[in-house]
Parts: C-alpha cells; sequence; structure tokens
C-alpha cells in the first residue's frame, strides 16, 4: 500500500475513511467541513471520483461502534511515509472545522500507538499529539 498514490484496494480505502471519520467525530461533534474534507481527500486518494460504497461508508458511519484498533490492525500500514501520510490527513479532517482540541489530539495518538507510529511519523503534524506522546498527558493550561 503506498497512500496518495494511487494503488490502494478499496478496504483500505474502506479503513481509511473510518479513520478519517473517526478524526471528524473526535470532538463529538461532526461539522459539515470535515465531511467535505474526508470527501475531499478520499477523491485524491482514489484520483477521480469516490465510489458509491465510500460514500455510503461515510454517511452510515457510526462513531459508537467503530473500534479504532481493529481498524488499524487490518490497514496494516509497515512503512514510515504510509504511516505519517495517515496521521497528517487526520490532521488535516482534525483541522477542517478551524479548531483543533484535546480529543483530536487523543485520536490522533490513540491511532499514531495503533499503528505504531514511532515520534519522528507524528513530528510537525500538531504540538499537543507530540506533548501527549512524549509526556503521556495532554499539555497544560495557558497562563
Amino acid at each position: 500500500m503506498t497512500i496518495g498514490q494511487g494503488q490502494l484496494e478499496l478496504a483500505e480505502l474502506e479503513h481509511i475513511a473510518d479513520l478519517l471519520m473517526g478524526a471528524a467525530y473526535a470532538d463529538g461533534r461532526l461539522e459539515g467541513s470535515e465531511t467535505e474534507a474526508v470527501r475531499k481527500i478520499l477523491g485524491e486518494l482514489v484520483e477521480g471520483e469516490v465510489p458509491v460504497a465510500l460514500l455510503g461508508r461515510i454517511d452510515n458511519f457510526d462513531p459508537g461502534s467503530f473500534d479504532v484498533g481493529a481498524t488499524c490492525r487490518a490497514l496494516q500500514l509497515p512503512g514510515h511515509a504510509d504511516r505519517r501520510a495517515l496521521l497528517a490527513l487526520l490532521a488535516h479532517v482534525s483541522d477542517a472545522d478551524d479548531v483543533h482540541d484535546l480529543d483530536e489530539s487523543a485520536y490522533i495518538r490513540k491511532v499514531a500507538d495503533a499503528i505504531g507510529a514511532r515520534d519522528e511519523d507524528c513530528a510537525g503534524l500538531a504540538a499537543e499529539v507530540v506533548h501527549v506522546r512524549l509526556l503521556g498527558e495532554p499539555p497544560g493550561l495557558p497562563e
């Protein structure tokens, strides 16, 4: 698998779609801009029109029954570039509503841990993600 180079199978795209939708719901609410970001990303990954099956998956995504760990295990991202690319896509979806909160950072960290990402895979994606990963706790409030 190579994210972003048009070499993804439908099953891989379904897992990516689920992880992206997980990012969209990570803060407890779904904004239209986040859904549009997911659709745009999937369109870029397939290099064209998003298959109807993926669109249905987005529309019917149930955050309550979503299993991040199982999805990450099924996706199998062995390479550094693919792990980094996935985390960057998650960060993009999280930022699509112009608000990035600690729940979204925690979700990205959870995915990073589940895919076996190293700290350098997360570098530069979001200061909060790196901080939470290194310290095991969210950053303090500004004074």
